[in-house]
């Protein structure tokens, strides 16, 4: 394993082209493979390169070597599901991480990507399942902290106990942008709008065009009726996590004044087949 990473550093920094740094990756680790064929790491890496490569059907098998020979490899998980994902066999990549976590309990990389594909899903009490056992202790990893917080906060209404665990995942970096945007709308949504906007605020000093610190402020300035505010920053959701794909494909509003016509209704019959 070593070896092998030393040597495709070494290609790394000949300063070939990028194709020629992914050819001689592939037969250093090929090569590799001839010796040690049953070396999880290197079916893992040579995995890897072809999805990067566009051939997830054959970087699967070889995720699949590579968890027969060391089944709690998360990152050979990991890219299975992706190379699944490219496959469009978006159940099987869901599947695979539930199977790798079954035969390994409690892994945290992998009870996070399982919760977070059943929280993309709506599936709140599954994810709740998976995470709720992570965070008995007084020690407790920010990114389960984080995204459990941010479901029983936004979708299960459940404020107080959400806002206990964003401070927790804010503990050791206070200003760690998911978490310190999520407290943010938990806040808010209490009304505690001085404190939240504090810490939207604070997160958009930080990265002035993060998306969901943008869309949070958009939202409570919309909800609040100062649209020229929230307007400024509502271009944001269509780049947000929580973007809904628009089946219509109506014309996108920018802001001007709205009016009904006998045009516009007409549109609007003719694309909904009324």
């Amino acid at each position: 394993g070593g070896s092998v990473a030393a040597d495709m550093a070494a290609v790394c920094k000949g300063g070939a082209g990028w194709n020629q740094v992914l050819q001689e990756a592939r037969k250093v680790i090929e090569d590799a493979l001839q010796e040690y064929p049953s070396d999880a790491g290197l079916n893992y890496r040579l995995g890897l390169l072809l999805l990067a490569t566009g051939d997830p059907e054959q970087a699967v098998d070889l995720c699949n070597l590579a968890l027969h020979y060391e089944p709690g490899l998360y990152a050979a998980c990991n890219a299975k599901a992706k190379a699944l994902e490219a496959l469009g066999r978006f159940p099987d990549a869901m599947a695979s991480i539930a199977q790798f976590l079954d035969g390994n309990p409690g892994h945290l990389e992998a009870s996070i990507a399982l919760a977070d594909q059943h929280y993309r899903r709506g599936e709140h009490k599954a994810l709740l399942d998976i995470l709720d056992p992570l965070v008995k202790g007084e020690e407790v990893d920010r990114n389960v902290a984080n995204l459990l917080g941010l479901v029983l906060g936004r979708e299960l209404g459940e404020f107080e106990r959400a806002e206990v665990l964003l401070r927790k995942a804010l503990k050791n970096d206070p200003d760690w942008l998911p978490a310190l945007t999520n407290l943010g709308w938990t806040l808010l949504e209490q009304g505690r709008h001085e404190e939240g906007y504090e810490l939207v605020d604070r997160a958009l000093a930080k990265a002035p065009q993060d998306v969901e610190a943008r869309m949070v402020r958009a939202c409570m300035k919309l909800k609040q009726g100062n649209f020229a505010e929230g307007w400024r920053d509502y271009g944001a959701r269509h780049a947000s996590r929580f973007a809904v794909i628009r089946p219509y494909g109506f014309t996108l509003w920018q802001g001007q004044a709205l009016q009904r016509s006998e045009e516009h209704t007409s549109e609007l019959q003719s694309r909904l087949h009324l």
